[in-house]
């Protein structure tokens, strides 16, 4: 059952969502720009394979406000750190934390997503994906 007559509606709120998207990576961007120590560590991270706009804003944002003394920290913060299954002779299996920022996860994810398509990381990833027992170097 579909509901009709709502097209114009639907384009209208598409572009005034467009609009304020647009708006807010703009106040982004400028926010950026202010600062030059912000400005240096965005463009560090965008330098990063898989890391866009989005990702880098998002970053410098809570690498500003959560400093972190380490990467193991930052990994701790984001909740993508090993959640041990363990007590007495019982070792079960370890799942992420999934402590802190969802959204930076989902962020974070999506990025490494977009990296492991790139000509430089996508040999590591099928590398990883293959079954254990196939790691030998592949003959040609």
């Amino acid at each position: 059952m579909g509901v009709s007559g709502f097209a114009l509606e639907l384009k209208a709120l598409r572009q005034r969502l467009d609009q304020f998207i647009a708006r807010i990576d703009a106040k982004i961007k400028a926010l950026i720009k202010a600062d030059a120590q912000r400005k240096q560590d965005y463009a560090r991270l965008r330098k990063i394979t898989g890391a866009g706009p989005v990702l880098g804003g998002s970053l410098v944002n809570t690498l500003e406000r959560v400093p972190v003394k380490s990467a193991d920290a930052f990994v701790a913060f984001t909740g993508l750190d090993p959640r041990p299954d363990e007590s007495g002779h019982h070792i079960g299996r370890r799942r992420l934390s999934k402590r802190g920022p969802s959204e930076l996860r989902r962020l974070l994810y999506l990025g490494a997503t977009a990296g492991v398509k790139t000509k430089i990381w996508k040999p590591l990833y099928e590398h990883y994906l293959a079954p254990r027992g196939s790691h030998a170097p592949q003959r040609s």
